[in-house]
């Protein structure tokens, strides 16, 4: 999270909300002050169901730093999808060095069975 964007594919959108949840908690119980809800963004299609335009925001969100001072130590956000989210999602790193290093640190949850997904997730 230090040095890229952290993205969690769980295998589905019921899996997410739960990872969210207990990512939540465990911020808040070690990082007293935190915003837990900007440093963890959902972005499953649950989310997308409720609410397009806050989908988007986290979209957004995902590649950015959490940091608003560009003096102080740069943190990424985590943000946990749903396969929706993995596949024909257009993330747009705008961190110069994370690009350089990558991009995203992937975690995925589970292997798609089907092959296509797996191309879409590498």
């Amino acid at each position: 999270r230090r040095l890229v964007p952290v993205l969690i594919i769980a295998s589905s959108p019921e899996t997410a909300d739960g990872l969210v949840d207990r990512l939540r908690q465990r911020a808040r119980s070690i990082l007293a002050g935190c915003n837990t809800s900007d440093l963890i963004r959902s972005l499953s299609q649950r989310e997308y169901d409720r609410s397009p335009a806050l989908y988007k925001d986290n979209l957004r969100a995902s590649t950015r730093t959490l940091s608003k001072n560009s003096s102080g130590p740069k943190e990424f956000r985590i943000t946990v999808t749903d396969p929706t989210g993995a596949r024909g999602t257009d993330y747009q790193m705008v961190d110069e060095e994370a690009d350089r290093l990558g991009g995203f640190m992937l975690i995925m949850m589970h292997v798609p069975p089907s092959k296509r997904d797996w191309i879409q997730f590498k």
